[in-house]
């Protein structure tokens, strides 16, 4: 820019609001678009909500930007992603790994699903060696119900996050992996939904999907 436009950019105010939503950028090693920062300083003081960006915007980023958030405030410990099967490995495995946290596919059999989830809870005593920075936990729709059960028994569900994306996989209220996404929301401070359409049909599409932040 030349000397006159920096001055005019310079000269220009940042808003209260708009400052503190800034300060999420400390999260990220690239820079954030505004509607990342204002998502991510949104879910930091709503903590349970939906996401509903159109698509090709940044929600990924603006959830664990918010997550990896609350965990250096001490708010919880870990959090979860829940997502279709075909989005664990892409984008949600190899972005998180990108930007530093220590990523546990929940994708084996029961007893190594289970010893991860495990491990997770002897890191207060005696930490990982591997661990490369936070720790998050990935798992498709179909396998909530089953680890459920494991995930209540080694963890304190008050100190966990929740992320699940494309979440008109559980419209419909009476499917076992939506009523499943219910019970695992319904302690967590931290429940973000994530979906470019929740409307596909119509209004009644987001009853399931909302249920999981207000039971």
């Amino acid at each position: 820019p030349t000397e006159a436009q920096r001055t005019s950019i310079e000269s220009v105010r940042v808003s209260e609001p708009f400052a503190d939503a800034l300060a999420f950028q400390a999260y990220s090693k690239l820079p954030l678009y505004s509607q990342q920062l204002i998502g991510a300083w949104c879910i930091s003081l709503v903590k349970r909500l939906g996401v509903f960006y159109d698509m090709r915007v940044g929600k990924t980023k603006t959830a664990w930007v918010a997550m990896k958030a609350a965990i250096a405030s001490g708010e919880i410990d870990f959090f979860v992603v829940v997502c279709p099967r075909t989005n664990m490995y892409d984008p949600w495995l190899p972005e998180l790994e990108a930007n530093g946290f220590d990523v546990v596919v929940l994708d084996g059999t029961t007893a190594e699903d289970e010893e991860a989830i495990f491990l997770r809870n002897r890191e207060r005593w005696s930490p990982r060696e591997y661990a490369k920075g936070p720790t998050v936990y990935v798992l498709n729709y179909e396998r909530v119900g089953s680890r459920l059960p494991l995930m209540t028994e080694h963890w304190d569900m008050t100190r966990i996050g929740v992320v699940a994306d494309e979440t008109s996989a559980i419209k419909n209220p009476k499917a076992n992996r939506s009523r499943a996404m219910h019970a695992l929301c319904e302690t967590p401070p931290y429940v973000v939904l994530l979906n470019g359409t929740p409307m596909e049909q119509g209004p009644h599409d987001l009853w399931s999907q909302m249920r999981c932040v207000d039971s």
